[in-house]
């Protein structure tokens, strides 16, 4: 930039003497020129006096007489000089004779006059008239009108010039700087900057098709060792030829980054299952196998790979980073204690958080609470045979000021392992009981943890959250799942007890992944059953999962529950849910989580929809 701006004084400097100079120069010209023009005019009138004095002193007194001769004369010597005109005046001031040219548009408009210059004819030493002689400026300004223009037509190139010369500037160190922030200067591959912008746009990508992305991390072991022992430049060579071999081995639509040190990442805009992105990371490891050539140096380098997918909740960028880094140190660490040789891992949110991370979350969670960084969405729930939207289940999300958006699978175990999940479960029932208010009509579905349920307390909680905003207590829906009853089963059942006197209706989440038997259904008496996604995603292809559905609402009617599933995203299964008996659905093909305000408008488009097809019926 300081470069541009020693160009763009430069530019301003030649601007002015340029425009200093095309004004001066047909200035100068014109003064020159017109006091030559006013010099001649003197010199003419003074010629002309001497001529008439010899011409009366030639004709003595009666020289009046020929004045004809006279005019003639004087015409004959003005006609090749500048001169406009002239007149000869009598001693006592009567014009004896006179003579002017036409005048032009021009000298009309010419702001300066024309000049006089006058002589005294003495034949005999005593005046006896006066001649004066007319000059214009006209052809001293017609002139200097065409230096004028001859300089101002290449002095507008040199200022063009000037000018575009600090945006030629500008455009090469804009270029300079885009390519040093987004391109790495060994290998050429786009850096971690651009790896962003590129996790961003494919995040942004998949609320437009079905599928994840995927992010692999490669890293080099004891690359560092390499380094210490060749030295940098060889080092580079050698990124630089990981880079290029890499690169062969990338598919269409995949793009490689290099992230930084030895670290190198490949980014899957579209994955369609774990496996493709595990074949990726298989053929990047097979690229590796053969040994490179630097100089006369054969190297041997041994990649390690960490996998990451996304979830489809909200994703950002640099938690996924962090997911596939995360990944790959635990490859590395399997590796040193023997449990895997496998070059690559898949991150697991379950164990693969470390224990710093997991110091780090129980930190943050801590001041999210304290700082209100924590809110709530609403996924609508619909009615399959109506396709009303009949409630809303709350979802929790948490927006970090530094990390952004970070999944509910992620933190919601560390608060569990925190204990600050009660605390975070108060304000989700508070919160969502208060919106639910505001939404009558809808039931409003609210998760709690194994710690919260178990709290001697809940129930009391709950009855405060409905006497609070005034809520009728059916219009509540607890969801459990099947694992918390498991354990302390009649104090379990107790509580379930004491809600459905109040008139809360409980709800058993996730339905078929646990281990809840019909006994276990009859004995808590659940308001609504929700079949796990797992099923519905395979609902359409697996026969066995569409007879699990089947029997799943069998059983759901003869105990008198609500079916619902969850995970819903297209109409084929919709309609199978449909017609295998299934009363509710919820998932992204009928409305993905929402922020109130978004929901409030869904609901009342929905609710005017439904309101004129009542009508027209």
């Amino acid at each position: 930039m300081r470069q541009y701006r020693r160009a763009k004084l430069l530019g301003w400097i030649g601007t002015a003497l340029i425009l200093a100079l095309a004004t001066t120069v047909p200035t100068g010209y014109f003064y020159v020129r017109w006091e030559y023009e006013k010099s001649l005019g003197r010199l003419r009138s003074s010629y002309d006096a001497l001529e008439m004095a010899r011409f009366i002193a030639g004709r003595g007194n009666d020289w009046r007489d020929h004045l004809d001769s006279v005019a003639f004369r004087l015409n004959q010597r003005n006609a090749d000089s500048h001169t406009t005109g002239w007149v000869l005046r009598d001693s006592d001031g009567t014009i004896l004779a006179q003579f002017n040219t036409a005048v032009s548009t021009l000298r009309t408009l010419l702001p300066i006059p024309d000049y006089t210059a006058s002589s005294l004819v003495a034949p005999y030493t005593t005046p006896i008239a006066t001649i004066e002689v007319q000059v214009s400026p006209e052809s001293a300004l017609g002139m200097a009108a065409w230096i004028a223009l001859l300089t101002l037509l290449p002095s507008s190139l040199l200022v063009v010039g000037l000018y575009a010369w600090p945006m030629r500037i500008i455009s090469r160190v804009q270029d300079r700087v885009t390519a040093l922030t987004l391109q790495d200067s060994v290998t050429g591959l786009p850096n971690r900057v651009a790896a962003g912008n590129l996790l961003t746009s494919a995040l942004a990508a998949t609320r437009y098709h079905r599928g994840r992305i995927a992010v692999i991390l490669l890293d080099l072991l004891r690359f560092r060792d390499i380094n210490d022992l060749y030295g940098k430049d060889m080092a580079d060579q050698l990124l630089r030829l990981v880079g290029e071999r890499l690169s062969r081995h990338v598919q269409a639509a995949e793009q490689l980054v290099r992230m930084g040190g030895d670290e190198f990442m490949l980014l899957l805009p579209v994955v369609m299952s774990p496996e493709q992105a595990t074949q990726a990371a298989e053929r990047l490891a097979a690229a590796m196998a053969a040994p490179f050539t630097v100089g006369v140096e054969r190297v041997v380098l041994t990649p390690r790979l960490g996998i990451a997918l996304s979830t489809g909740q909200e994703d950002n960028a640099e938690i996924l980073v962090q997911h596939a880094a995360l990944a790959l140190r635990t490859v590395k660490s399997e590796n040193q204690l023997g449990i895997s040789t496998r070059a690559w891992h898949v991150f697991n949110p379950a164990s693969d958080a470390g224990p710093v991370m997991r110091r780090q979350m129980k930190e943050d969670l801590f001041r999210g609470l304290q700082e209100k960084q924590f809110r709530l969405v609403y996924q609508p729930q619909v009615s399959l045979q109506t396709g009303e939207i009949t409630g809303a289940e709350a979802l929790l999300r948490w927006d970090h000021p530094t990390r952004g958006p970070v999944p509910p699978d992620i933190f919601i175990p560390a608060a569990e392992e925190a204990e600050l999940i009660v605390e975070i479960g108060a304000f989700v029932l508070w919160e969502a009981c208060a919106q639910a208010a505001q939404w009558p009509g809808i039931t409003m579905a609210v998760n709690v943890s194994p710690l919260q349920f178990q709290q001697p307390d809940f129930v009391t909680s709950i009855r405060a959250a409905l006497s609070a905003f005034n809520l009728p207590p059916q219009r509540l829906e607890i969801e459990i799942t099947e694992n918390m009853l498991l354990h302390r089963t009649e104090e379990s059942l107790g509580k379930v007890a004491q809600l459905r006197s109040l008139g809360v209706r409980i709800v058993i989440d996730d339905f078929g992944i646990g281990y809840a038997n019909i006994g276990m259904l009859r004995r808590f008496r659940f308001n609504k059953i929700k079949i796990d996604r797992s099923f519905i995603s395979d609902l359409v292809h697996d026969q066995q999962a569409r007879s699990i559905v089947r029997a799943v609402v069998e059983v759901g009617k003869a105990l008198g529950a609500t079916i619902s599933a969850e995970g819903v995203e297209d109409d084929v299964q919709n309609r199978l849910l449909r017609m295998e008996g299934c009363e509710e659905a919820q998932g992204y093909l009928h409305g993905r989580p929402m922020r109130p305000e978004d929901f409030t408008r869904h609901l009342g488009k929905d609710r005017e929809a439904h309101l004129s097809s009542f009508s027209a019926a």
